[in-house]
């Protein structure tokens, strides 16, 4: 027989009566049983029961509004096992939800546990509380003040017994983590940027940041910030240095109750390989100068030029005689009547590459004409 959970909210009190209307919570074909409820001082009703809807019994959780008509649409599943999960139990105090059920997800009935607040906010996720090795069945929870009581029957040495564990909770909110940069899934990204996040903790707690990079496919700690406060906090990302490359980074918070984690993931930009200079032109000013202009390359800082009296060679093996922003450059102390050649690559300074080809240009200094002197006859 199908079995389901159905809610009853009272509408209103009179001295005569009691009008009481029922509905139906878990609103499932599947069999819906062992249901718990209790009601927080802001009027919510918090109701937790086992139903079988996926195969096997699994744990669900809803918060109803109590004096409108309630909608069933958010159930959520908190046990998070492959196995059975039955017998529930849910306790509020103030506004902390507290919920424990039994569950045989390591092949033999265990106790599990879950915080969360009132508004929905997971503290404590699906923690199992009773020991490995014995059976631990029928679970309740009560809280008052801080302090949560849960008690279960184990069966040890051969019979069952009463035992309970006492855990101590005060409302605390997890940190946030907001503003990435770079932002996540960003591109043309600088290689090696500073990254950076803002943590904010609503209750004041000092936190501890921890930064993590995956370029060898495993998180890898990097950096940890202890003891701050609200604020923006920075990493150098070091390990990317690729470029046109995915990298990914984790950044963890800690207020040492709750942690939160958040990923995000950017790409380099392009590696910036200058083209050449063009138009390089030699113009013979004398017989020991000549000029050189030309227009700069796109994505050039610098116009890195060789002299040499053969016609062609590789960077490096001739005569460095300028290196600057300029477009021109007179080449001086030259020998007369010499052919020189020239070779020009652009330079960027930000990749420290340069143009992969070069442009070249030549020219011969002039001659010095012979003088006659001491004429004898004059």
């Amino acid at each position: 027989m199908r079995k389901t959970i159905l809610l009853l909210v009272s509408l209103a009190v009179t001295l005569s009566s009691i009008i009481v209307a029922v509905y139906n919570l878990s609103n499932s074909p599947s069999d819906s049983k062992n249901c718990d409820a209790v009601l927080d001082s802001n009027g919510y009703m918090h109701v937790v029961w086992q139903d079988n809807k996926d195969g096997e019994y699994a744990i669900y959780y809803e918060r109803v509004e109590t004096g409108v008509n309630p909608t069933f649409s958010n159930a959520i599943k908190i046990s998070n096992s492959s196995g059975e999960a039955i017998n529930p139990s849910i306790a509020v105090d103030g506004e902390l939800v507290h919920i424990v059920w039994q569950d045989n997800r390591s092949g033999i009935w265990s106790i599990y546990y879950e915080r969360r607040t009132t508004d929905g906010v997971v503290l404590v996720d699906d923690r199992r509380i009773s020991e490995i090795g014995n059976e631990s069945i029928n679970p309740e929870v009560s809280a008052g003040n801080g302090t949560v009581f849960i008690t279960w029957v184990e069966n040890e040495s051969g019979g069952y017994h009463i035992h309970y564990t006492i855990l101590h909770a005060v409302l605390n909110y997890p940190s946030t983590i907001s503003n990435p940069i770079p932002g996540n899934s960003s591109t043309a990204i600088d290689p090696q940027p500073t990254c950076s996040v803002q943590v904010d903790d609503s209750d004041g707690d000092t936190m501890t940041i921890y930064w993590y990079e995956n370029i060898t496919g495993n998180w890898i700690l990097r950096q940890t910030n202890t003891s701050v406060s609200n604020g923006t906090y920075y990493w150098r990302y070091n390990q990317a240095t690729g470029y046109n490359t995915k990298y990914w980074w984790k950044v963890s918070v800690n207020d040492s109750i709750n942690n939160v984690t958040a990923i995000y993931h950017f790409t380099t930009r392009e590696q910036y390989i200058p083209s050449p200079p063009a138009n390089l032109e030699a113009t013979t000013i004398s017989n020991t100068q000549i000029q050189l202009t030309w227009n700069k390359g796109d994505k050039a800082d610098t116009t890195y030029i060789e002299r040499n009296t053969v016609s062609s060679w590789t960077r490096g093996s001739g005569t460095l005689i300028y290196n600057g922003t300029a477009t021109s450059y007179t080449d001086t102390s030259l020998s007369p009547h010499t052919t020189y050649y020239y070779q020009a690559w652009s330079y960027n300074t930000t990749d420290n590459t340069y143009s992969t080809t070069n442009i070249s240009a030549s020219n011969t200094t002039s001659n010095t004409p012979p003088t006659i002197n001491n004429e004898n006859p004059s």
